[in-house]
């Protein structure tokens, strides 16, 4: 099972923000221990050590390389000592995923103080039906999720493909392979093939509501009464709208095309739409400026869907997108897009106009990130 651990993150003086991080932490002990202790040994001599002697430009064998490397638990004059059984240690491609980090600015130091810090990594349970075990950062920054041979074979056959349309769409809807690895304890006969990927959820804000959407409706639904922060809702489950700028919409389907055009091509069908919402409060009390945009109300003199409160409703809209551009992060870029959320208030729901008129404004209370998972 899974245990949710509550912590306080940093939040302005007026706002108190309280974020759950889900997952079971990895004690010693623990059944994933030595586990936990591989892959952080491994993932940490392979950014380091192999990231001094990295080549330059990649050619058609770095994406067919692999290095191997035995890690004794009393340390080589290669490795070092380390806590867990010995375990032979594979990584695949290391150049390609080299680029890859480099490419959305991961800093190698930074990430291997994520994974490979002095703080135990987090288990989860598996969301989806493939059995594979996920694993999370103490940061939150990165997802490593354990694969089938088969899953991994897939991967390594269109990983060339996958890094030139990568580079030719820089805000690619799918998901950011970081690293690509197995292990093997010494003397079993179970190797152990990951893959470090990014959390799509890594954010300052709470995730109020996660979809993952096929496009479908057979069985797209979640069951009655099941309303955790860790649910993950489907299709039928979606009973609202989500609001987007025209441009921003213009952009996300474009990407949506061309990531979907790029599945079709390697004939990869069993993938969806992962959706995570952040809901806006009414009042967002950052300061009194912030809160006066968010908050907008019209002028006692002004006719209920006259000229004038028309004119009002389109400034107080743009003051809205404003001070939201503001709230959210600027990390919520990339390929990650921060859209507008349909979720009445009583501030949006007084802008809006009465029946029969023009409806000129979206509700602006809230923002999204998408991103495309691959079922492996």
């Amino acid at each position: 099972g899974s245990q949710s651990l509550r912590v306080r993150p940093m939040a302005s003086r007026s706002q108190k923000v309280r974020q759950i991080r889900h997952g079971e932490t990895i004690y010693k002990g623990h059944g994933s221990y030595d586990l936990m202790i591989q892959l952080q040994v491994g993932i940490q001599w392979s950014v380091g050590t192999v990231q001094n002697i990295a080549s330059g430009d990649l050619s058609s064998h770095h994406f067919s390389a692999s290095i191997k490397q035995i890690f004794p638990r009393s340390g080589s004059s290669k490795t070092p000592p380390h806590f867990a059984r010995d375990f032979k240690w594979k990584e695949y491609r290391s150049d390609v995923f080299r680029k890859l980090r480099e490419h959305w600015s991961i800093d190698p130091a930074d990430f291997m103080l994520s994974i490979c810090g002095d703080k135990a990594l987090r288990e989860l349970s598996s969301p989806g039906k493939s059995g594979s075990v996920f694993y999370i950062s103490h940061d939150d920054k990165f997802i490593i999720k354990t694969m089938r041979k088969s899953e991994m074979e897939g991967l390594k056959s269109w990983l060339h493909q996958y890094f030139a349309h990568v580079h030719t769409y820089p805000d690619t809807l799918l998901p950011k392979f970081f690293g690509l690895y197995s292990l093997r304890a010494m003397g079993s006969p179970k190797k152990v093939r990951f893959v470090v990927m990014e959390n799509l959820f890594h954010t300052k804000h709470v995730i109020h509501k996660r979809f993952d959407l096929k496009g479908s409706s057979l069985g797209r639904f979640t069951k009655v009464g099941t309303s955790k922060p860790t649910t993950v809702f489907k299709d039928l489950d979606l009973s609202s709208k989500w609001r987007v700028e025209e441009d921003k919409r213009e952009k996300l389907i474009n990407q949506l095309e061309a990531d979907c055009l790029f599945l079709k091509q390697l004939k990869i069908m069993d993938y969806s739409l992962l959706v995570g919402v952040h809901v806006l409060p009414a009042h967002v009390d950052e300061d009194e400026s912030t809160q006066e945009q968010l908050s907008p109300k019209v002028s006692s003199g002004a006719t209920w869907g006259g000229q004038r409160w028309r004119e009002h409703a389109i400034q107080s809209v743009r003051k809205n997108l404003k001070a939201i551009d503001m709230y959210t992060s600027s990390r919520e870029g990339g390929s990650m897009y921060s859209y507008l959320h349909e979720n009445p208030s009583s501030a949006s729901t007084a802008l809006r106009p009465p029946p029969g008129t023009d409806d000129l404004i979206a509700h602006s209370t809230g923002a999204f990130r998408v991103a495309l998972g691959v079922n492996m």
